[in-house]
């Protein structure tokens, strides 16, 4: 099982610098307002997220001008590769008391004899929320290439799997795709043979 059953260590994964949590909690109590539960701010998060920049692998550094990389990525960047949704989905998590944990590892696609193959290029950075009985659960704020094709595509047409939550898309994504023992340097073989859980519904 890639996800256990376990308590939550501490509460050290609620906890963030004092002026980083000044403009965070004011900031998510916009995003969340009215949402019902965890679930339900995890969801608005991860969308206010994926539409704060345009994905770019070729991001630069953030200048010196700024000391927090999430408010300048979610305030000031046009642009932000998965390190940068990773970090301000934890932060805006945390922000809402909701324990999280960035995360860095590998994303990859089983070929057709159930088999990936890892390199440096799969590289990926997501985050993690910690839900009571079920534990740490993934989730992946950077946006799609079909998510931005539909964009491009269908601006202002919602499509029929609109109704599917960020929450179910990413789990179902991601539950498979915790990878964190590799080298990036070195080609590897992965053996991906878990089901997926429902635990979104």
């Amino acid at each position: 099982m890639l996800v256990k059953k376990t308590a939550l260590p501490n509460d050290s994964y609620k906890d963030l610098p004092g002026e980083t949590w000044a403009w965070a909690t004011e900031l998510v109590r916009e995003i969340t307002a009215g949402a019902k539960n965890d679930r339900e701010k995890v969801a608005r998060i991860l969308t206010y997220v994926r539409e704060a920049a345009e994905y770019d692998r070729a991001t630069g550094k953030m200048d010196s001008d700024h000391t927090d990389f999430a408010k300048w990525f979610l305030e000031e960047s046009e642009t932000g590769h998965c390190v940068h949704y990773a970090t301000a989905t934890a932060v805006l998590l945390r922000a809402a008391k909701i324990p999280a944990r960035y995360v860095e590892g590998f994303m990859a696609q089983p070929s057709g004899d159930g088999l990936a193959y890892v390199t440096g290029l799969n590289a990926h950075a997501w985050t993690e929320v910690y839900f009571q009985g079920f534990g740490w659960v993934p989730f992946d704020p950077t946006p799609s290439l079909q998510d931005m094709e539909n964009q491009e595509q269908e601006p202002e047409q919602p499509s029929s799997s609109s109704s599917r939550s960020p929450v179910t898309t990413n789990l179902m994504m991601l539950l498979t795709l915790r990878i964190m023992s590799l080298k990036a340097s070195r080609l590897s073989r992965i053996l991906f043979s878990t089901s997926l859980a429902s635990m979104a519904r």
